[in-house]
């Protein structure tokens, strides 16, 4: 709720954990998508998290090692022909992004966000000067 509309519904109200342990929103730093991508990015270019959740020097000349997918419907698991590459590492920089909202799908959500009450405001300024050149009898 904090997100579309430059944060109009959730004005002056609590939007994280964070905000709650410090007892007002304005307090803490509250991350975009964008700024999570930046840290994990700078995390990436300075060798501290891996970009891929593969080790290439483990990685053995065929390819590596692979392991089933299953696909879950309900309580059961179905076996596939298809295989997988074993992850190596823990932690990715794409695992990252993905947990905690720095992917792609999270970065568009908030560019949609800040676009569309701009280009709603353009289409009512539209409607409103279009109605005032009617009222005027200047455009028929």
């Amino acid at each position: 709720m904090a997100k579309p509309l430059f944060g109009l519904f959730r004005k002056g109200k609590i939007n994280s954990i964070a905000g709650e342990y410090a007892g007002r929103s304005n307090a803490v730093w509250e991350w975009d998508s964008r700024d999570i991508d930046r840290f994990v990015t700078a995390l990436e270019s300075y060798r501290i998290l891996p970009k891929n959740a593969f080790d290439i020097s483990k990685i053995k000349k065929k390819g590596g090692e692979y392991e089933n997918v299953y696909w879950k419907i309900g309580n059961k698991a179905i076996r596939t022909p298809f295989k997988k590459q074993k992850e190596t590492q823990k932690y990715s920089g794409a695992k990252l992004r993905k947990e905690f909202g720095g992917d792609a799908g999270a970065i568009m959500f908030d560019m949609i966000n800040q676009i569309i009450p701009l280009a709603l405001g353009f289409v009512l300024w539209q409607y409103f000067k279009k109605a005032l050149e009617e009222a005027e009898g200047k455009k028929k």
